[in-house]
């Protein structure tokens, strides 16, 4: 009889083992509670290589945090920056905005970085109310010339990057450095913006 309820006893055990959730002990669980935007660095401006340029970006930021529903977009978050100026004897911008999350962030999340050159910073606010409503729309994960249509969209000003990265792939005590390259023009340019993930 002992010996029926030790067997028993194994069997239920092996039984509930099978049925919990299996944990990799080598990959530690991400529970991202705060992000915090360091600066942004403009290592080569779009407006400085050709006779016409005028040696300076008048540059807007903007970030937004989205719940990825795979049939739509929701926007949690946002910031917008639109005074930052960089020439030659200025190419750091320190941010030093923070989001705090509770408990953390969701996985399903993704941080998007929209940088506009602008042509007119009395425009900005027209800028970023259709970039978002736009980037809400979700055509930039799927269609390549979504950027395309979106610079097209918004006249005269120049959308130079639209970068996104999922939440899902970011750890904490870790810093983002999210690069902004591509070709304006005849002029080439590189941001970098640095993240710090908690």
């Amino acid at each position: 009889m002992k010996k029926y309820f030790l067997v028993s006893l194994l069997f239920f055990i092996l039984v509930s083992a099978c049925n919990r959730k299996q944990v990799n002990p080598l990959i530690p669980e991400r529970r991202i509670t705060k992000l915090e935007f360091l600066e942004l660095e403009a290592l080569e401006l779009s407006e400085n290589l050709t006779p016409i340029s005028t040696k300076n970006d008048e540059i807007m930021l903007c970030i937004y945090l989205v719940e990825n529903n795979e049939t739509h977009l929701r926007l949690l978050r946002s910031l917008k920056y639109d005074d930052f100026i960089f020439d030659e004897k200025n190419k750091k911008k320190e941010i030093g905005d923070t989001w705090h999350f509770t408990p953390k962030i969701p996985y399903n999340a993704l941080l998007i970085f929209a940088l506009v050159e602008l042509d007119d910073t009395n425009s900005a606010d027209k800028v970023s109310q259709l970039l978002e409503r736009e980037i809400l729309k979700g055509a930039f994960l799927k269609d390549k010339n979504a950027r395309i249509n979106l610079d097209t969209l918004i006249g005269d000003d120049d959308l130079l990057a639209l970068e996104h990265v999922s939440c899902d792939k970011l750890f904490p005590d870790h810093t983002l450095m999210t690069n902004m390259i591509g070709n304006h023009l005849f002029d080439k340019y590189k941001y970098v913006l640095k993240t710090k993930i908690y």
